[in-house]
This record gives C-alpha cells, structure tokens and sequence, in this order.
C-alpha cells in the first residue's frame, strides 16, 4: 500500500507509474512472476533515482528461498517506447532482464546493469578470472562480495584472495577517467592516508585500492567512549589535503548556485508545502554566496564518517570519487551536516553532536592556521544537500523527516553564529 506521500506525487506525476515501484505489494507480485524460481520472501526498497515526468530507478533487496538478491527496476516515460527496446537491447543476461511493456518497466536481476556492464563477473567466472588478471594478476580464483551498489552508476566489491583483501570499484565507461585520474593525483600528490591505488583496467573502467582494516567513525561514533581527540586528528587530516592544491575540476559558486535552485525545484517538486519555505532559505544563501569570499583548496567532495576510517587514532581517508576544487568551507560544512542528520535520527546526542563538530573544527583550525567564516554557511547548503536523501532511501516517513530537517536548518539560519554572515529572515 502507498503512503499518502507517495500517492500525493503519483497524482502530481503524470508521466511515469511509480505505484509499481513504491508499493511494496506490488513489487513482490510483480517480481515473482518474473522469476518464479527463486521463490521470493521479502523485498525491500533502499535506494531511488527520480526525475520527474522523465524516469524513475529503485533498488531492492531481495530475500529469496536461496538467500539475498539484488534487483532493480527502472520506469520510463509511457510516450518514449524507444527507452524500452533500447534497454532489452543493451542487456547482458537475458535471464536477468524482464520488461513488462504495459507498465513501461524493465526489471534487473544483479548482476545485469545496463550501464556497468562489466559487473557481469560476479557471475561469469571465466570473464572474473580475466579481470583479475589484468587488475590483481596475483589473486586468481579470488572471492567477490558486493559492498556498495547504485544501478547504473558505481559498485564497489571486497575481493578475498586467502587472507588478502583488496576493494573493486566498477564504474560507467563516462565516469572512469575522472575516478582514475583523481586516485592516481591523490596518490602522488597528497600526504593524507588513504585506500592506495593497487590496479586498474580501462577496458573493465575498474579500480583497485588496498583493504584498510579499521574502524569507520560513523561507528566509532556510537560507542559512549569515543575519545574526542580523535576528532582533532580527523579535522587535521583534512586540513592536510586542504593544503595540497591538485589538478582537478573546479566547483566553482557559479555551478554551486545552479545546484542549489535545481536542488530546492526538486524539493519543491517532492514536498510542495515546503516551496516557500525552501525558497526563502535558497534566497539567502544565494545572497551570502555573494557577499563572501572564496578559499579555493583539494576537496575531498563527499567528507562524512563513512568515507573516514579510523586505526587507533590513525585518520585513513576513503573515496576520492567526488575530488575537487572549491571552498574549503564546503568539506567542513558538509561534515557538520551529516552529524546534524545522524542528531536528528538519533544516532547522536545534541551534547555528543556539538563536541564532536567543535572537537573536528578545532583540529582543523590548529592545523590549518584559519577557519573558513563560511563554515555555518556552507552547513545549511550541506543540509539542504540532504534532504532528498529521506526520499531517496525511502523512509516510510519521509515528508516528516524532510519537515524536521528543514526545521533543523532554519535554526541554523536563524542562530546567532549564522547572524554574523547572512541577512536576518
């Protein structure tokens, strides 16, 4: 059964069934009929990709009679047939890829991706042997076990190989230069610790890096222990890449500002009640963009405490995929913002979640000698940046943890410290 969120946005949405892919009934009827065989239990959404009037993708995890699958489902326009037959075209297993034409959907089994095509390993065994002897020409008959999947953008896999370990990032033909670029300059450039780059294959569009055992801060987080000084040693270790100025794309505020509209017509879209309200922060931003100045450093793009992992007070950091130059406030407000979102989940407490942003801001400050005055600013931007996550994950009760996020925001923007760089509301 749909929420009455998401019957709301069927109604808006007059392009595309997504009462197919939202209902949860729905889905397990229709994956069924499409695989009989494997006898499925239970299904489960945790990811979507959404353009209105034009498509929409959701993953699901799959438990069958044989243990856990994972499938997709992607809906296109009903007046754009061509994207059916184009995607029954590019299939790789046919026996992995369904369409039902009267519902203009296509149904993946993994590992068939339209888009990463070479995934097909996880199951081809002699196509695995291949890549391994181009990626790790030592580890053949290795192991692989999915770690991290978006359909049609990015997987990432542990490969075993006895008591070695390693990590596989498969990406899109488009996107595998850039990834290859950007690990090879922080490999050579860079002083930080990170994944180290091990192999690659332009022909698989693969990448190798090395297993770091340790422990990730989001979990590291949670233990009522954790010392704080490691906080310090996560902002220095920011800092550090701060001050190495690669080559890279630039996130320049022109295409941040560009973001940011899209961003809040999107929102605006999924959650029309909260237009004017989004809009009204939007506006402010916009102003404070212009009216601050820029520090332009190495970003790592994506800085939150999944991407760092921490051996003993050691700082390894992880996935330089969105790599970057921009604001150095973008990294630290963007930081702030997840522990905002995990305070509001209730993963921290309010005192837990201001020590461990002042504990991360004053390592940095120390190391860096400055602290960006943007860094509130470049919170709320981080903020907003995550409300489409609550959709995008599916939340059952997304538009109330959107409202509340938001809510969260507007303190920020109406907070003394915010005062000191934006227009009052």
């Amino acid at each position: 059964m749909l929420s009455l969120a998401d019957r709301q946005l069927q109604q808006r949405e007059t392009v595309i069934k997504l009462g197919p892919l939202f209902d949860t009934s729905v889905v397990t009827d229709t994956l069924r009929k499409a695989w009989p065989d494997l006898e499925i239990q239970r299904v489960r959404a945790n990811y979507l990709r959404y353009k209105p009037l034009t498509s929409c993708l959701v993953r699901y995890d799959v438990i069958t009679a044989f243990g856990q699958e994972i499938m997709y489902v992607n809906a296109y326009d009903a007046n754009a047939p061509e994207k059916l037959e184009k995607a029954l075209e590019v299939a790789q297993l046919e026996t992995h890829c369904k369409t039902l034409e009267d519902e203009n959907l296509v149904l993946h089994r993994f590992p068939n991706d339209s888009k990463l095509k070479k995934i097909r390993v996880f199951e081809n065994v002699e196509e695995r042997q291949v890549l391994l002897q181009k990626v790790l020409p030592d580890w053949q008959d290795s192991i692989l076990n999915v770690l991290a999947y978006k359909p049609q953008r990015r997987l990432a896999a542990k490969v075993s190989h006895g008591d070695k370990n390693a990590v596989l990032k498969f990406y899109t033909k488009s996107s595998f230069a850039g990834a290859k670029l950007k690990a090879k300059m922080v490999a050579e450039q860079s002083t930080v610790e990170h994944a180290k780059l091990i192999g690659r294959s332009s022909s698989y569009a693969v990448l190798a890096f090395d297993w770091q055992d340790g422990t990730l801060l989001r979990a590291a987080l949670l233990d009522p222990s954790f010392n704080m000084n490691v906080m310090k040693n996560v902002g220095a270790t920011l800092a550090d890449l701060h001050m190495h100025r690669l080559e890279l794309p630039s996130r320049s505020r022109q295409n941040e500002e560009h973001r940011l509209q899209n961003l809040v017509t999107y929102l605006s879209w999924l959650q029309p009640a909260l237009k004017a309200r989004l809009d009204k922060i939007l506006s402010h931003i916009l102003t404070d963009l212009k009216n601050t100045s820029e520090h332009t450093v190495t970003l790592h793009g994506d800085f939150y405490s999944k991407q760092i992992l921490l051996q003993g007070e050691k700082v390894v950091l992880l996935d330089f995929d969105e790599a970057c130059l921009g604001d150095a406030a973008f990294d630290l407000g963007l930081f702030a913002a997840h522990l905002e979102a995990d305070a509001m989940r209730g993963f921290l407490s309010p005192s837990s979640l201001e020590r461990t942003r002042d504990a991360f801001l004053q390592g940095y400050e120390e190391a860096a000698k400055t602290l960006p005055s943007t860094v509130t600013l470049y919170t709320v931007i981080g903020m907003l940046s995550l409300l489409p996550h609550f959709f995008r994950n599916r939340h059952q009760d997304w538009p109330q943890l959107m409202d509340a996020f938001l809510t969260r925001i507007e303190r920020h923007v109406q907070s003394e410290k915010t005062r000191a760089y934006a227009v009052p509301l």
